[in-house]
């Protein structure tokens, strides 16, 4: 008997399918020689046990948005075959939301997956770490050893960021205390940053009354600033710190890029070459999108997240494990005008995948709901109250 058996009386096949999808997001690795996640293998055997015959408007989004690219074939400057793999994260995308939006399951194995994937992401990055350790080594070395199948310090820290959340507002606090633990061993300070700020809004959320009584004047507020805050560096150049500073100039150097090729973007190939090989991104997605699909599709990809938020607000008003998604979403999103965290192949899976799911719930979907847990059985996690 699965571990998924015991925990949950009468789990289907499908359950145990989209438990490992979720896990493998986590995982990470590649395989067949391109960009292909783990979870994209598991999706097909998923999709026939959940018998897909429809097709859901929202999976065509993320396609659309990758729509200039066949334009870019015609211009002067056409993808080669190193640029294709960054556009499969459209294709994992709309994929992702056509296949489990028809999945309907309870919030408690979403909540459940996620925090086991953040577990197995801090046990690994942890292990990497005390494996490689050796005595004087410097500060980017030891942090360049904190890594797994899913990407480096930096990127895992996203991940952690979301499972910290997700944690707290299931009151998961030994899980969240863990979780806060590696991911203090990231080392990224733009992480820091964000974590902070997201148990800010917890606390916020959580201890008073003001985020439920007053939700669009945050909403605008936390824009607002946002967009000051990356504004502010953008324009002063000097008296930044290093790390900023070294973003800024990346911005201006995508931003002088942008400009020309503003319709339909251009392949990766050419600005990497621009930035003389040093890095292959601007470190903000949406700069990144903006050099990618131009602004025709980086409207229509925006257009595509307004709905994903929009969902999650909806959700979140009912549900503690939605309020937690949309908080999470919210800070990742941020975070993504510092590090380029949208247009890669596990960040989009896992929105896109969640997108679905909220899909799923808000409208009903053909598979059975799973049968309910009791929390002394939470998967095996401790809960502190």
């Amino acid at each position: 008997m699965s571990v998924l058996e015991r925990c949950y009386k009468g789990v289907t096949q499908a359950h145990v399918l989209f438990a490992l999808f979720f896990l493998a997001i986590f995982y990470g690795n590649i395989y067949a020689r391109v960009t292909l996640p783990l979870a994209i293998y598991i999706l097909p055997m998923l999709a026939l046990r959940l018998k897909i015959r429809t097709i859901k408007w929202q999976a065509v989004m993320p396609a659309l948005a990758c729509l200039p690219v066949v334009f870019q074939f015609f211009g002067a400057y056409p993808p080669i075959k190193n640029d294709i793999s960054v556009y499969f994260c459209f294709f994992y995308s709309a994929v992702s939301i056509l296949v489990l939006s028809r999945c309907r399951v309870e919030e408690l194995l979403v909540q459940n997956c996620i925090l086991f994937g953040c577990i197995l992401i801090a046990f690994i990055m942890l292990a990497n770490a005390a494996l490689g350790y050796r005595e004087q080594l410097d500060f980017y070395t030891f942090k360049n050893l904190v890594a797994t199948p899913l990407g480096s310090s930096n990127y895992l820290a996203v991940f952690l960021l979301v499972g910290t959340l997700v944690a707290l507002y299931a009151r998961q606090y030994l899980c969240a205390i863990a979780l806060v633990g590696a991911f203090m061993f990231t080392f990224s300070r733009t992480g820091y940053v964000m974590l902070m700020l997201a148990v800010t809004i917890w606390l916020l959320d959580t201890r008073t009354t003001l985020l439920t009584r007053y939700p669009r004047f945050f909403a605008f507020s936390f824009i607002t600033c946002s967009l000051i805050v990356f504004l502010t560096a953008f324009f002063l150049k000097d008296g930044l710190p290093e790390s900023l500073s070294i973003r800024a100039g990346l911005w201006h150097a995508a931003v002088y890029h942008i400009a020309d090729h503003p319709l339909i973007g251009t392949p990766r190939s050419e600005y990497f070459y621009i930035f003389n090989g040093l890095a292959w991104d601007p470190h903000n997605s949406i700069l990144n999108m903006l050099l990618l699909l131009g602004v025709g599709g980086t409207a229509v990809y925006l257009f595509y997240l307004y709905c994903v938020m929009r969902l999650f607000s909806q959700l979140a008003s009912r549900s503690t494990f939605w309020r937690s998604v949309f908080i999470a979403s919210a800070v990742t999103l941020l975070w993504s005008l510092f590090e380029v965290v949208l247009l890669t192949p596990a960040y989009d899976t896992l929105l896109a995948s969640l997108f679905a799911l909220a899909i799923a719930r808000s409208s009903g979907a053909e598979l059975a709901a799973s049968p309910a847990v009791s929390e002394s059985t939470s998967a095996g996690l401790t809960v502190a109250r």
